[in-house]
């Protein structure tokens, strides 16, 4: 999976713990500022990574991960009637991740979804998913604080963002990453540059605004989850230019397949 979003070539880096126990509990809120393994404890957590197009309210290719819990980890997928077919699975202490999949869908439209599980235990219901993020992120600077802003291409404010940052420098192996979640009106974040500082000389930066959607249901048996993106990528050499590029994949999915791959 290439390095998305994160949403950074980023973010790989924060480490997830995988689940170890096998326990029935009650699920809890799942934090995506940790990208913790919360959310793993539902029977199904169901995720939609949007990738909009052409800056068009609506239309977007929307690539899709289902998490299955169980002894038997087998599950099929419908969305807006339509059968979803999986590339792959990986495999995790409790069951498995589906992965490769994408539909185009028309977001300005309530998502419905089923989801079948060995057993014919059934859960279905409708998703509303994040608006476009259109970023205003201006020229790094190394000596500055880094004034990131963004709007949305519609009025909905998302139910929480994640802000991720990068920072690399090569010639000394040194990185940094940074994490926060911050509330959904918010429509702008400053870094400050003492996350950068000490990495000489500063090779790569980037910043990314992660719009997140989510909705427990079924008595908190399924997990569902949109997000979109927009980033800002700056090279050295590149200098007083704002690069920005199609990311891959979100980050948030890239630590989850790290979490698997443990």
């Amino acid at each position: 999976m290439k390095s998305r979003i994160f949403l950074l070539v980023i973010l790989a880096v924060l480490a997830l713990s995988v689940l170890s126990c096998s326990k029935e509990s009650k699920p809890t809120i799942p934090n995506f500022e940790e990208f913790s393994p919360t959310l793993w404890e539902y029977t199904n957590s169901l995720w939609f990574d949007l990738d909009y197009n052409a800056d068009k309210l609506g239309p977007a290719t929307a690539d899709i991960w289902l998490s299955v819990k169980g002894l038997a980890p087998n599950a099929t997928l419908k969305v807006n009637n339509q059968m979803i077919t999986f590339d792959y699975y990986d495999t995790y202490t409790e069951g498995r991740v589906y992965g490769g999949a994408s539909i185009e869908l028309n977001t300005t439209q309530p998502v419905n979804y089923e989801i079948v599980n060995v057993g014919g235990k059934t859960y279905s219901g409708i998703m509303t998913l994040p608006d476009e993020v259109n970023g205003n992120f201006p020229v790094f600077m190394e000596n500055n604080n880094y004034p990131a802003s963004w709007a949305y291409a519609g009025a909905a404010d998302p139910q929480i963002q994640v802000i991720n940052a990068y920072a690399e420098a090569t010639d000394t192996a040194q990185s940094h990453y940074f994490t926060k979640e911050i509330p959904g009106e918010q429509r702008d974040y400053t870094l400050l540059k003492s996350m950068w500082d000490a990495l000489t000389p500063l090779d790569h930066f980037r910043f990314q605004t992660n719009a997140i959607v989510y909705k427990r249901a079924h008595g908190d048996k399924v997990l569902t989850i949109g997000s979109s993106y927009d980033y800002y990528s700056w090279y050295n050499g590149d200098k007083g230019s704002a690069t920005r590029t199609p990311l891959d994949k979100n980050q948030v999915l890239e630590l989850i397949q790290k979490d698997i791959a443990k």
